[in-house]
């Protein structure tokens, strides 16, 4: 019996190890693999989700927080949050005003990005600037910011009500 040992030893190593070091390390690898193929076969090229919502030609969207509205349906629907949404009018002359704004988004990368388009797909607002932020905090949480700086060209109702007052 004694000399079957080292024999039961090898074979040991031989099925016990290949199948631990499966279970603690390659098992997770291959989990992984196996969703990546799944979410590969889903993804359709040039594929971007229009927003539920229409914004109608010519309505002022940044300056009265109308953005907010069209977008939120999307939020909700991906789990993104707003952190922060802070409109200003930048310039205005001739019966037009340049309002722009500071979006700040928390949530995981996908779903940013998922509101990222969505945003892009609104032909009157102009994204001029768009990071991620990833903090301390934010990391235990799993989660990432995303800024946007947002610009619209919007008509300026307060000059023509000056206006036509004047005359």
């Amino acid at each position: 019996m004694k000399k079957y040992i080292p024999i039961v030893k090898v074979i040991g190593l031989l099925v016990i190890l290949p199948v631990v070091i499966y279970c603690m390390s390659v098992s997770k690898s291959v989990r992984a693999w196996h969703e990546y193929r799944q979410l590969e076969q889903e993804f359709v090229p040039g594929q971007v989700r229009q927003p539920d919502r229409k914004a109608p030609e010519g309505e002022p969207l940044i300056s009265t927080g109308a953005i907010l509205g069209i977008i939120m349906p999307v939020c909700d629907s991906a789990g993104v949050s707003v952190v922060s949404y802070s409109p200003e009018i930048s310039e205005s002359a001739s019966g037009m005003e340049l309002c722009s704004a500071e979006l700040v988004l928390s949530g995981r990368f996908s779903p940013l990005m998922d509101v990222l388009e969505n945003i892009a797909c609104i032909r009157q607002i102009k994204t001029l600037s768009a990071r991620f932020r990833c903090d301390e905090r934010l990391r235990k949480e799993k989660r990432i910011q995303l800024e946007m700086e947002l610009l619209q060209l919007e008509h300026n109702n307060s000059d023509k009500t000056h206006n036509n007052g004047k005359h």
